[in-house]
């Protein structure tokens, strides 16, 4: 091991860690739906709240990563403590699962250490499309659980076929549907089209093939049925809101319509589309001979070929204007991934021919990765907009400890956000922005049911219009004085304002 890190190695390992550590581009997020595991954990934890009445997202991803940020939650962290620690655990449990899956596949420790460290500092130099690994709740939990899939797939297909790694990976199926149904297509693609694949070459036999993918859909269904049973308020589990079932199996225009996305992303995505090639090349050279490493190899690249093109197919089928990268989050890191081995293929190969490549490879990362965090980046105001927003916070604090409830309202975008940023000296029901109406998603009834004292609102005295997104979900001067009328106080915070009404003049419905 310590011949395969080097002093290369251990400085590209050591510039990962720093880079992790001081972007923390989660703890700056301004979504609200970055603060749903922190407001969860707040209200059933130390506010005493009752899991039964919460409305959760569709895809609760319970597992790894509501299990992992609750486990984080339990020592004690603040949210901004919090913010800088799941992204960097997270990070370090993908890097650790990668390299086990590589060394599972009798790849040598030097290629597995350069996949890797290469596959990390993509993540982290990639950008915005990209850092979903330092975000709870977006969906990279499919990335964990589809990793862990093809660990259990490839001892299955290379090695026995015994009842515990069948009951593994069926164990694994289940959480992974669970926790979001966008793992439903994509496991089950990835493990028929590997299966098919190893059975068209003669890798493995005909029943062989059967068992793992009824094994599979069994796991599948069983994560279903398991969903339903423990998730509070089902909400629509689509993965994408422009999906609509029954069009896709009735009209044609959805499966065309998919097939122009595969074709628009792999243009935009040149990565995505070299990882394609990759999986062929790879897979081809893989025939030449049938050992353990080439079936391995083998049995991967029609994982990930057929898992790329299940994610993009499936959001095609649904893709809204503009695209949201997050439920495309499998195939971009399996992507980078694919590209990873490449490479290490590639550099595995002139280590004969020029000895320092290793070496020289690692230097290579360790200064683009530096380079990201230490080079005068863009202007971006980001940071400053989040201090702004904290001292905003505290304002909002201070003005409320003058009411007798610390019970109010703030519209979606704001009100969890508020909530956890407090430490829960703002308890705050998410409301539409048109109306006193709680909004039932990533929040609990029970945050409504208290008396409801004051709005928090935008000063902003225009109003989104009717048809827009942004009308049901920005609170505000204006939208607030139409639907709740003038307040008794007003205390300004910047950008916000607390509108004090008093006891029993607000009713959420």
């Amino acid at each position: 091991m310590k011949k395969c890190l080097g002093i290369p190695g251990l400085i590209s390992i050591f510039a990962l860690v720093v880079v992790a550590l001081s972007e923390a581009p989660f703890g700056r997020s301004d979504h609200s739906d970055n603060f749903y595991f922190a407001r969860l954990y707040m209200d059933l934890f130390l506010e005493g709240g009752a899991w039964w009445e919460w409305h959760l997202t569709p895809a609760p991803n319970f597992f790894p990563e509501m299990l992992l940020y609750f486990l984080l939650a339990s020592l004690g962290l603040s949210f901004g403590q919090l913010s800088l620690i799941y992204p960097f655990v997270a990070l370090l449990l993908t890097a650790g699962l990668i390299f086990f899956t590589v060394r599972e596949m009798k790849i040598d420790s030097q290629s597995a250490l350069l996949i890797t460290i290469t596959f990390c500092a993509s993540l982290i130099i990639a950008g915005e499309e990209l850092s979903l690994w330092s975000r709870p709740a977006y969906h990279y939990g499919l990335v964990i659980n589809l990793f862990l899939v093809f660990v259990l797939a490839r001892r299955i297909f290379v090695g026995d076929w015994r009842w515990p790694k069948l009951i593994l990976l069926l164990m694994v199926c289940s959480l992974g549907t669970a926790s979001d149904f966008l793992f439903i297509p994509i496991a089950f693609s990835a493990v028929t089209g590997s299966a098919i694949v190893l059975f068209l070459c003669r890798r493995i036999t005909l029943d062989r093939s059967a068992v793992m993918v009824t094994t599979t859909f069994a796991g599948i269904a069983a994560g279903v049925v398991i969903y339903f049973l423990i998730t509070p308020n089902v909400a629509n589990p689509v993965w994408a809101s422009g999906l609509s079932l029954r069009s896709v199996f009735t009209h044609i225009g959805p499966h065309l319509s998919a097939l122009s996305f595969i074709l628009e992303h792999l243009l935009a995505h040149p990565y995505i589309l070299a990882a394609i090639f990759a999986c062929l090349f790879l897979g081809y050279k893989s025939l030449q001979s049938g050992t353990e490493e080439n079936q391995s190899m083998l049995a991967l690249c029609g994982f990930c070929l057929f898992g790329i093109l299940a994610n993009l197919y499936v959001f095609g089928l649904g893709a809204q204007p503009g695209g949201l990268y997050r439920y495309t989050v499998f195939a971009t890191n399996i992507a980078l991934f694919m590209d990873s081995v490449f490479i290490a293929q590639v550099i595995y190969a002139l280590r004969q021919s020029f000895t320092p490549v290793y070496p020289l490879t690692f230097i290579l990362i360790t200064v683009c990765t530096i380079a990201v965090r230490f080079l005068p980046p863009a202007p971006d105001n980001t940071e400053r907009a989040y201090l702004n927003f904290q001292n905003s916070v505290a304002c909002l604090e201070r003005a409320v400890d003058s009411f007798s409830s610390k019970n109010g309202a703030a519209d979606f975008a704001l009100a969890n956000k508020i909530t956890v940023a407090s430490g829960g000296q703002l308890l705050l029901c998410p409301i539409r922005g048109n109306k006193l109406e709680h909004i039932p998603w990533n929040s609990s009834r029970n945050f409504c049911s208290e008396n409801v004292s004051f709005l928090i609102v935008r000063n902003q005295v225009e109003t989104p219009q009717e048809d827009s997104t942004q009308f049901a979900y920005s609170l505000t001067t204006t939208r607030a004085l139409d639907i709740a009328g003038p307040p008794v106080s007003i205390h300004n915070c910047d950008t916000l304002s607390v509108f004090f009404y008093g006891k029993n003049r607000l009713t959420i419905d």
